[in-house]
Parts: C-alpha cells; structure tokens; sequence
C-alpha cells in the first residue's frame, strides 16, 4: 500500500479571532418591527467568544460490554465579552456609547425585561458565524486603579435557539448617534400625546406643551440619558425640533382633540 503524502500546512494562511461587529437593541424594542437605525453597535469591545454548548447525558447501558456512550440532549449559546467602557466627551460630560449603555443597564437590571436584550452579530471576516437572538446580560463595570482604564467584562447568554443571519452592513463611525425628527399636532383644541423613546413611554404631553415641557417629558424616561443628552426646540404647541441622544423616536396623538399628529424623521 504506497504511504499516503501529508499537505504541507505551512503553505495555508490564519486568520485573527474575535473579529465581530456586535449590536444590540434598544430596551423594548421589537425585532419583528425594528429598522435599521434601531440597532446600536456596541463600542469599545475588546473581546468576544461566542460557545456552542452541547449537553449530553450517558446513555450505556449493561449490554454495551462497559464501553461508554453519550447522548446529545440539549445545545446553547454562551458569549464571553469584555472591553473598554468608551463614550464621548465633547460636551465636558461623559457620554457612553449608546450601544454599550444598553449592555451596561442590562446587566443591572432585575427580571428577564430588564436583564435580556436582543443582539445580532457577526464575523468581519466573511465567516459565516453571524447570529441573532435575546440574550440574558450578565455584564459589569470592573472595578480597578484610577491609572488604570475603566473597564467592563461578563456573559451573554442566548435565550433559546439563535437564528443564524446574513452579515449586516459595518461602516466606519457606524455606531448611533442624535437623531433628529420634527414634531407637528396640526390644530387640536385640546388633549395631549405620547412620545416613545427605546420601550419607554412619556406621561401625557399637553397639546399646547412648550419646548421645555416636552423635553421634560423625555428626560423623565427610565433610559439612562441626562437632560444634557436631550435637545428640544420650537414654539408651544409644536412644531417642535427633537434631537435623541441616539436611537428611534416614535409617538402617538391618539389623545388629541383634532389636528394631526405627525412625527418624521427631519
């Protein structure tokens, strides 16, 4: 029998790990309706190890001459990250990353509402290892030395089966930023509405609100941001000018008395 030839692997190239692009969903937000600009990158990602899994129990049995078997019962999917925690400071104010606020207030969380979120990802490389699914967050800020940068590690751990997607566009800066949307309610004679900021819902706005008072209104959400990440102008009773600190702005005029509620994107 001629001896078999090995390949010579030394002629085969590498490639790094850990080459992902990651994004998270705002808190509350619906997969099915989501668009585009709904999904935050997460910055400052210095590493990420998605695992398979597998489970298995021992399935031998007396007849099987004590050779050992197993049997596949059950799979998951486990994400160690870790990183910088990265924002901006134009203002003077330290602002964190959209994305990375979501995975940090997760992760601070009680109950599956407020410690999962949905998250897709994927290779930059071409591989095809791109997935999407909720994840529960085990994430934290580590503590450390005021030399040292702050820091964040933790789990993600996927909530069922994932579901394997295609690669979604990266481009350089990509990670969200203010939106900005005018804001009409037409003529009402009274009544109020609702502005819709990541899951959270306003009180009750008056329809003849001033800029100040919706903004009030905004900066009142349970999501993280300061009045400072807020910008609100216009006359009382609209229209108004609205900048988010990043992410989608809906809203309902449902409880407008005439006139017509309109919310576009500026």
């Amino acid at each position: 029998m001629p001896l078999l030839t090995t390949p010579d692997s030394g002629l085969l190239d590498t490639i790094p790990a850990g080459l992902y692009a990651v994004q998270v969903l705002p808190k509350g937000t619906d997969p099915a309706t989501a668009v585009e600009s709904d999904w935050l990158f997460v910055a400052g990602i210095k590493k990420f190890d998605p695992q398979f899994d597998p489970q298995s129990e021992d399935d031998s049995d007396i007849l099987m001459g004590g050779w050992a078997s197993e049997a596949g019962t059950s799979n998951g999917l486990k994400v160690s990250v870790e990183g910088l925690y990265k924002g901006a400071s134009d203002s003077g104010d330290f602002v964190p990353d959209p994305g990375l606020t979501e995975l940090i207030q997760a992760g601070r969380g009680i109950g599956d509402r407020d410690m999962a979120r949905h998250f897709r990802y994927c290779r930059l490389d071409g591989i095809e290892d791109n997935y999407q699914g909720k994840f529960l967050c085990k994430v934290k800020l580590t503590g450390g030395d005021p030399k040292e940068l702050q820091k964040f590690d933790g789990e993600l751990i996927c909530k069922g089966k994932p579901t394997k997607i295609a690669a979604f566009a990266v481009q350089a800066g990509s990670s969200a930023g203010p939106l900005s949307y005018t804001l009409a309610l037409g003529t009402p004679s009274a009544g109020d509405f609702t502005l819709t900021f990541r899951g959270e819902t306003t009180a009750p706005i008056a329809y003849n609100a001033a800029a100040s008072a919706v903004k009030a209104a905004l900066v009142a959400l349970d999501d993280g941001f300061k009045a400072s990440d807020w910008t609100v102008t216009g006359s009382a009773g609209g229209p108004y000018s609205i900048a988010t600190p990043s992410g989608a702005l809906t809203g309902s005029g449902s409880g407008l008395t005439g006139g017509a509620f309109a919310l576009t994107p500026a």
